[in-house]
């Protein structure tokens, strides 16, 4: 899991919003709950000019960190 938390950081803090948008869809539909997933997802999403999709996920991410 650290590799791929890694690679995706790696990604959004490189600006490769399609390479990251590719590597995190398939990262969402398998673990919709997981705080870091949903974080980047957030973070993609607003990267991409869709804050009403960043905000979203942000409070998704949030729920399960506090659940977990």
């Amino acid at each position: 899991e650290i590799v791929e938390r890694s690679y995706s950081t790696a990604l959004l803090a490189t600006g490769q919003l399609i390479k990251s948008e590719a590597w995190l869809g398939p990262k969402l539909e398998e673990h919709p709950n997981t705080p870091w997933v949903l974080r980047d997802a957030a973070l993609a999403a607003q990267q991409q000019g869709d804050p009403m999709r960043a905000t979203l996920l942000q409070r998704r991410a949030d729920v399960m960190f506090v659940r977990s």
